[in-house]
């Protein structure tokens, strides 16, 4: 039986623990805010800033995003 995600909280749950690449993220970005430094991350691909973006809005982070809409 397959669960489904029901609140804001399991996805956003859901969408680090899905991923390797995003657990090392979700713990670079946490030791970064403490530290007060600015990352730069780069993807060729659109679908990918708006995944991070759901990541960083969930994780109240400020962020600036720059794509080919803009």
């Amino acid at each position: 039986m397959t669960r489904h995600i029901t609140t804001g909280e399991e996805r956003f749950k859901h969408l680090i623990d899905s991923s390797g690449k995003m657990l090392l993220l979700d713990k670079l970005l946490e030791k970064f805010k403490r530290e007060n430094k600015k990352v730069l991350i780069f993807s060729q691909f659109t679908h990918m800033l708006m995944i991070l973006e759901d990541y960083l809005q969930s994780r109240n982070l400020r962020f600036e995003k720059i794509d080919g809409s803009i």
